[in-house]
């Protein structure tokens, strides 16, 4: 065998070390070496090693000679050394039970089979052990270089089976992340698919300004407002190019202001309701900036949210709302000036009388008088507590007459067209006032046409349902006949529009109108139950559309119809109550004129005490209905107490529903408004006399 010697690493298909030397130069060149068999018995061993310990002897045990100190894996011994698979195994530090030598190294199958070699050197922990084993520091330069070649083979094995982890863990990882990554790429369409389907348009900010997203509601509204997908599209400054373009809205410097507080930190968030005015008509956008929570880049969401319909139902609450206070405050006014009247439309017909020669005069006082009276009643129909005569109506017929009436008075140039639907149902309401209401109506539509035009009365039914419904003040699903009256006048601008059914409100000078037109019609309207829409474009038109409900109820008890002036009374006892001195002088003329005994009472307490004290030949009572300290209801009932069969009236400048339920419940079935005439006050105590008389004859 030649006496070279060669060591190849492993490769290829084989495992180990493969040595090919003579037995004299492989001991020469690993002086520390020794071979065991299966078995763990010696097959020789290295000269330094022999000289070292001479108790080494072929067939002997390697348990004999040499105890394991620390081997580096957890498996038996007698099993690591039999494992001739292995290209090395892994080191041992080997003690010499005799002498204080110790070797490190591993195991490398030998030359055949059934041989393990050990490659080793001795581990020293000091220098001068060399001069203890009779060593030389050369006599390690060999053997060191064999260990680092045994340490480099184990490395390169460990290398490669962690390379093998790392290879599957990076495959795991690589799957992880692809499933990481589709899953996000399916959250990010998620995401952007809801925030295109909300109607409401938002835009993603960064710290700058920029926007980085938006939604499809944005894109539709910058379209809107003429701005271009490169003024408001990823990559456009909203705050330094969008707000200061020509299209930005009139708040653009105080919605800048307040998103960069919010982009500072100095305010959580920010809103601004403005009007950003489109062709033709105005649009609210509620805008609303916030900062995303956390700790990383800064992003600002703004969040535009179309709020004109909204905004259009609060100015209505708010419009119902002042007409509601206003119409309380003109009940009250009229329930006064009803007062103040009453004693002068009786006292007028008993001056005539007496004062003939006066009678042109009197007539002028006569015309005022009413006329003011008139007022009073448009007043008290604003305010929802004017009488009506309700019954079964077809609006059709009043729409014909309306139309006669038109064509005969209206100018010339006004072309009158009428549409009524042939199968109109009826409705409940006041014939009169219903009239009045399209008399209103079509006299301002009129009045917006100085230069002609087309005036259009249609009626139709129609089915509000509860979506329409819940947008309109006043408004209650159900089925309603429609009245609408429409123009092709000068049309009424948006601030004005807000305004016209408040009362005393015109734009006609004082000889043209008294602002109580279209205020009176919306009260009327809603004492029938129904409501009222106007629709008006600048230069184009209006169209107003009453909404009445088709109803069955039955028609409430109707007035007392104007009377002659014949004495009517053979000197009844008649007990009048009111606090107003006028009304009760005057009251107290008419009646005695009409040939009755009247009594006067100031209030309540009063009026019981007379007629108590002349319960026996009381005829009838005439009660006012608001009194201090016993109002007419609390009186009614006390006076029936008193007598069951006393016939009373009630008197008031303004009978709401209300209290008519409690006159009927209290036994009042008469009841006379103010301000009346003698002749009306004649028929009314016709009236109570005959419920008299049919009480004390019930056979008749």
């Amino acid at each position: 065998m030649d006496s070279r010697a060669e060591i190849v690493k492993p490769g290829g298909q084989g495992t180990g070390f493969r040595v090919e030397v003579s037995p004299e130069r492989f001991s020469a060149l690993f002086p520390f070496y020794f071979a065991v068999d299966n078995n763990l018995k010696f097959l020789g061993a290295g000269q330094v090693l022999q000289r070292l310990c001479p108790d080494i002897e072929i067939g002997k045990s390697l348990h004999q000679v040499f105890e394991t100190l620390r081997p580096t894996t957890e498996v038996s011994h007698d099993d690591l050394y039999r494992e001739q698979d292995e290209g090395c195994q892994h080191f041992f530090l080997f003690k010499h039970r005799v002498i204080h030598l110790q070797l490190r190294g591993g195991f490398m199958p030998g030359t055949g089979p059934g041989c393990h070699v050990f490659l080793g050197s001795p581990w020293l922990t000091d220098a001068e052990q060399l001069t203890e084993f009779g060593l030389e520091f050369a006599d390690f330069a060999v053997h060191d270089h064999t260990v680092d070649m045994l340490q480099v083979f184990q490395a390169s094995k460990a290398t490669l089976a962690d390379s093998k982890l790392l290879s599957s863990k990076l495959a795991k990882k690589s799957a992880q992340l692809q499933l990481a990554n589709q899953q996000l790429h399916e959250s990010e369409r998620f995401t952007a698919n809801t925030l295109d389907s909300l109607k409401t348009a938002i835009v993603i900010l960064d710290e700058r300004g920029g926007i980085i997203s938006s939604n499809r509601a944005w894109t539709e509204l910058a379209e809107s407002r003429g701005l271009t997908a490169q003024e408001t599209g990823v990559g456009a400054n909203y705050l330094e190019e969008l707000m200061a373009s020509r299209q930005a809205p009139p708040a653009a410097t105080m919605l800048v202001t307040g998103i960069r507080e919010v982009i500072a930190g100095l305010k959580p968030d920010f809103t601004l309701e403005f009007n950003w005015h489109l062709p033709g008509r105005a649009q609210w956008i509620l805008c609303r900036a916030s900062r995303f929570s956390g700790d990383g880049p800064v992003r600002i969401v703004v969040s535009h949210l179309d709020n004109t319909q909204l905004k259009a139902l609060q100015d209505q609450q708010n419009r119902s709302q002042r007409m509601e206070s206003l119409g309380t405050l003109a009940g009250g006014i009229a329930h006064d000036l009803n007062n103040a009247l009453s004693p002068i439309i009786m006292g007028w017909e008993m001056l005539r009388q007496e004062h003939p020669q006066q009678s042109q005069m009197l007539d002028i006082f006569q015309a005022s008088a009413r006329r003011a009276a008139d007022m009073v009643r448009q007043l008290l129909t604003f305010a929802k507590g004017a009488e009506s005569t309700r019954a079964p109506l077809e609006l059709s017929d009043l729409a014909r007459e309306m139309h006669s009436i038109i064509k005969s008075t209206f100018p010339k140039n006004i072309a009158v067209q009428i549409a009524l639907d042939p199968k109109l149902p009826k409705i409940m309401g006041d014939a009169t006032q219903l009239h009045q209401i399209l008399l209103n109506l079509c006299v301002n539509a009129r009045d917006a046409m100085p230069q002609g035009g087309k005036l259009t009365l249609e009626i139709k039914p129609v089915l509000v349902d509860e979506v329409y419904a819940a947008y309109q003040t006043d408004a209650r699903p159900g089925q309603y006949v429609k009245l609408s009256v429409m123009d092709t006048g000068t049309g009424i601008p948006p601030d004005i529009l807000n305004h016209i059914f408040e009362p005393f409100f015109t734009t006609k000078g004082p000889q043209k109108g008294t602002g109580l037109g279209l205020s009176t019609v919306l009260g009327i309207v809603k004492c029938h139950g129904g409501f009222i829409r106007a629709y008006s474009e600048v230069g184009k038109g209006s169209i107003f559309s009453v909404h009445l409900p088709v109803s069955s109820e039955v028609a409430l008890p109707q007035r007392a119809v104007p009377p002659s002036l014949e004495s009517c009374g053979q000197g009844e006892t008649i007990l009048l109550v009111d606090d107003e001195a006028p009304i009760r002088e005057i009251g107290c003329a008419v009646l005695t004129n009409l040939g009755f005994n009247p009594l006067a009472a100031t209030d309540g307490l009063e009026g019981l005490l007379l007629a108590t004290e002349h319960r026996a030949q009381l005829s009838a009572v005439i009660l006012d209905m608001d009194m201090p300290q016993m109002n007419g209801i609390t009186l009614a009932r006390a006076l029936r107490r008193l007598r069951q069969d006393l016939p009373i009236a009630a008197m008031s400048g303004r009978f709401s529903e209300e209290s008519q339920a409690e006159l009927l419940e209290a036994g009042v079935t008469v009841q006379l408004a103010k301000p009346f005439t003698k002749a009306l006050l004649a028929e009314v105590m016709k009236k109570l006399l005959a419920t008299k008389a049919r009480s004390a004859n019930p056979a008749s």
